[in-house]
């Protein structure tokens, strides 16, 4: 039993990366990466710092990565490694990744170990390890710390931003990191550490455990073939939009949960609902809450245009969805899967 360990492993990211002077950029280098965040934390402030050398179970992937490189195959290979180990003899997990993809990930391990006894950390970092502005020790310190304290199993994502605070997100609604920006953001953050890392969390199953009974398989592949994911901009056309082979279709939102629903023309989202209520394919929209305080532009969608609203970041409504997809479910049954909530997904 290795219930007094923590299982590491590393998919490669700029956590994973060292810099290469030669060729003047970030390369991925897992083994001297893993060895200098392993040593960085032995020389940290952290009460567990000087058990470096025995708290982890450091397990091989086979392979390594940079995040924005992810895809479904990958992710495929990292769930099927993480379930081939018993994870209930272990105090918890971390999985070193990479910032572009992260919330990707953070969404699909939320669905995939809705049901899981111990934590699961993502961990990440803005600069590789030794480099004086990183956040890789400071995350992963969090990571360690939260789970010894006795964290609710569930995905997490503990992460430092530049405000010098380091926040732990639930996996399922965390969101992707803005560009020119260094900030990861979610809307059920928490506060862990302050700027000087002194611990303010305290109770730490404060995080909840509102987690669905309902049965998530974990698909013999993914696949996002049949789904179609698309942005709202100024000047979209619509009847540019093939929707020939689709299963289902995510639309994204402008800030205030709306899109362009002004008539019925190539410029407007109805005419996409009304063409895939005819065809029986579903259009789900993200970030989209349908409370009281909806714009009109939402209601015309919803009532009109035979839109369905989630209140769920585009990131946890895709791979939702692609886990949907690829478990076979189609139609109502899919409408059905994507309103029920697995895993503390939806924001309100």
């Amino acid at each position: 039993m290795n219930k007094e360990k923590i299982l590491v492993l590393h998919t490669g990211g700029t956590i994973g990366s060292v810099y290469n002077p030669e060729k003047e950029h970030r390369e991925v280098d897992v083994k001297n990466a893993k060895r200098l965040l392993f040593e960085y934390f032995g020389k940290s402030t952290s009460k567990y710092a000087e058990r470096s050398a025995d708290l982890f179970e450091d397990i091989p992937l086979g392979f390594e990565t940079l995040s924005e490189n992810m895809t479904l195959e990958k992710l495929g290979k990292i769930i099927s490694k993480l379930t081939s180990e018993n994870l209930d003899s272990y105090k918890g997990v971390i999985v070193l990744h990479g910032t572009d993809t992260l919330a990707i990930t953070a969404a699909l391990f939320s669905y995939i170990f809705y049901d899981i006894s111990v934590p699961v950390m993502l961990v990440s970092a803005k600069s590789p390890v030794p480099h004086p502005e990183s956040n890789a020790t400071a995350n992963f310190t969090a990571a360690v710390e939260l789970i010894m304290e006795g964290i609710a199993p569930n995905v997490y994502v503990p992460y430092r931003n530049d405000d010098g605070m380091t926040y732990i997100h639930l996996g399922a609604t965390l969101m992707q990191c803005r560009n020119y920006s260094n900030d990861f953001y979610n809307a059920s953050a928490n506060k862990v550490f302050a700027a000087d890392d002194v611990y303010i969390f305290t109770d730490c199953k404060i995080l909840s455990d509102k987690r669905s009974c309902k049965r998530v398989e974990f698909p013999l592949r993914f696949s996002a073939k049949r789904i179609k994911v698309i942005q709202p901009y100024v000047g979209i056309d619509y009847s540019e939009i093939n929707t020939d082979g689709i299963s289902a279709i995510l639309h994204g939102s402008f800030h205030s949960g709306t899109l362009c629903v002004g008539g019925y023309n190539s410029s407007s989202a109805l005419t996409l609902g009304i063409e895939c209520m005819q065809k029986g394919i579903p259009v789900f929209i993200a970030c989209c809450a349908n409370g009281s305080d909806k714009y009109s532009s939402t209601s015309d969608a919803v009532e009109m245009g035979g839109m369905i609203p989630l209140d769920m970041t585009l990131e946890s409504a895709y791979m939702k969805l692609t886990l949907a997809v690829s478990m076979g479910y189609a139609g109502e049954e899919l409408v059905a899967f994507m309103k029920s909530e697995i895993n503390n997904e939806f924001i309100n």
